[in-house]
């Protein structure tokens, strides 16, 4: 598995916990931590999109490229 490809997997994971933790967040009820974890996983998300751009643009084929948008997509 290439570096191109490991960050993707990492990407694709992080933004499943980002949306279950903004589903979390908008419940009625949520609680002030809920709201604090779905910044924090958000941010840590965005971060990470950077550094596996940054790779995929480096070093990345057409397909990690492809995969980098779909993600990117998924939580505009």
């Amino acid at each position: 598995m290439t570096e191109c490809e490991r960050l993707l997997e990492e990407l694709k994971s992080k933004a499943v916990e980002v949306v279950s933790a903004e589903e979390a967040a908008r419940r009625p009820g949520a609680s002030e931590k809920d709201i604090s974890d779905a910044r924090m996983l958000r941010e840590a998300f965005i971060g990470l999109r950077q550094l596996a751009a940054d790779q995929v643009a480096r070093e990345g084929t057409s397909r990690d490229a492809q995969s980098l948008a779909q993600v990117m997509a998924q939580l505009s």
